[in-house]
Order: C-alpha cells, then structure tokens, then sequence
C-alpha cells in the first residue's frame, strides 16, 4: 500500500479541476508542495479525456448551432432518442447478464444433482432430464449473448463475424470477453 498523501481530498479534486482547466501542473506542484511527478501521475490521463470530452462537446454545440433553427429542437429530439435507446439497450444487456447467470447457477444445481443421483443409485439418469440442463445451459448463452456484444463494442472492438451455425453469438467471444462480462456481473452485485 502506498503512503498516505499530504493533501486533503478536497485538495486534490482542486488540482485536478485546475489541472483540466490548463493550469500548469508544475506551478500547482510548487503552490501544494507535492511533486509534480504526483500530479502528473494523477491527472494527466484524466484531464486529457475530460480535455477530449469538452472539445467534442464544443464541437456539437457548433453543429447544432450551425442548423437552421427550425431543425434545432429535432436534432436535440433525435440526440434524447438516442440516448433513451442506448439506455435502455443496456439495461436490456444487464438484465439479460443476470438471467445468464440466474439460469446458468441452475443449470449447474440441476448438474450436481444428476451426478449425485447417478452415484448413489448407480445408474443413469433419463436423456430428458439431462437434456432440460442443456436447455439452461443454451438459455444461458442466448441471454448473454447481446451484453456480450455490447460489452465487445463498448470496448472500441468490432463484433465478430456471424458464424450461421451459432445462434447466440458466443463462440466467436474470446474466454477474455466471458471473464469480462463475469467480473462486471460480480461488481455489479450479481453471485
């Protein structure tokens, strides 16, 4: 664990804003008596993002005050949708993770259960049942699959290509892609 700092939160969130606004973060650096080197470990990626981020705001607050003013409040109506879709398309992808999860933690019990039925009785379990986990295993995949893909295009990445043959979507996902969308599960609250 690294060593406590010197400076009050609160003094730091000042820096950091001071810092997104252009001040010099050596003249910050001899003003808070810290190293600079500090700052710049602590702000310089995150005010070139905020830096990035505002220019792009500037930039369509130009586009949107170069249409003609009828077309204004449909730009700004268009602008809402969009937003509302992107919403509500991860909403949709949280709630479908969690029934991934839900029906794979089933898929699982009724899995356990087989075995332990087949080790007791020593004999094998009907086809159809184990043919109903399969079914949750499939379920699973299929409610994964669109906040996989969304995580996938989140991450600047393209989506693979369609392979007829999977109807979910998820052979084409890397193990890295399933470990991802697992940990954003667990930290989102989910077992």
């Amino acid at each position: 664990m690294g060593r406590h700092s010197k400076l009050l939160p609160e003094q730091w969130d000042e820096i950091g804003r001071r810092v997104a606004a252009g001040e010099s973060m050596g003249v910050l650096a001899a003003e808070f008596g810290v190293a600079k080197s500090n700052i710049c470990r602590r702000y310089s990626q995150k005010a070139e993002r905020i830096r990035i981020v505002a220019n792009k705001l500037v930039d369509a607050n130009r586009a949107l005050t170069s249409l003609p003013e009828c077309e204004r409040p449909l730009a700004v109506r268009l602008a809402d949708d969009l937003k509302s879709i992107s919403l509500n398309l991860t909403r949709a992808a949280k709630a479908g993770s969690a029934t991934a999860a839900h029906l794979a933690e089933l898929a699982a019990e009724r899995s356990k259960s087989i075995m332990r039925t087949e080790a007791k009785d020593g004999m094998l379990v009907d086809q159809g049942v184990r043919s109903d986990v399969f079914d949750l295993s499939i379920a699973a995949n299929r409610a994964a699959a669109p906040a996989l893909r969304l995580l996938v295009v989140s991450q600047g990445r393209d989506l693979p290509a369609e392979d007829p043959g999977d109807e979910d979507g998820l052979a084409t996902l890397s193990d890295k892609d399933l470990d991802e969308i697992l940990a954003i599960h667990e930290r989102a609250g989910g077992k």
